[in-house]
């Protein structure tokens, strides 16, 4: 949120209404913020879950304003960890052993 500030500040965009909502949006993000950490300090879920989408719907809306002025690459989420890379020496795989299907236990496998 203070970097969205310092960014907006320094933007100029070329449309006064696109400098103008640019610049508001850091005030509605620490306002988002500060409504989500409210909802999971008080522990409910569907709070959390409206705060969470109003903070992604903000920067969303940040993002597609520096866009006209900057390059903004998009995020590409990495393939997922297998469990082997994940748990490492605490994973069944590390010793070549296979997750029992529906429980946190290994077996050997087959060929072994």
């Amino acid at each position: 949120q203070r970097l969205m500030e310092k960014v907006a500040a320094n933007l100029k965009l070329p449309s006064e209404e696109d400098q103008k909502k640019i610049e508001v949006l850091p005030l509605l993000m620490k306002g988002h913020i500060a409504e989500l950490t409210q909802a999971i300090q008080s522990m409910q879920a569907p709070a959390q879950e409206r705060e969470v989408a109003e903070v992604q719907e903000t920067l969303a809306d940040f993002l597609k304003l520096a866009a006209t002025k900057y390059v903004i690459t998009p995020y590409v989420a990495p393939r997922p960890l297998s469990d082997a890379e994940l748990f490492g020496p605490l994973g069944c795989e590390f010793w070549g052993k296979k997750r029992i299907e529906g429980s946190n236990a290994c077996a050997w496998t087959e060929s072994q």
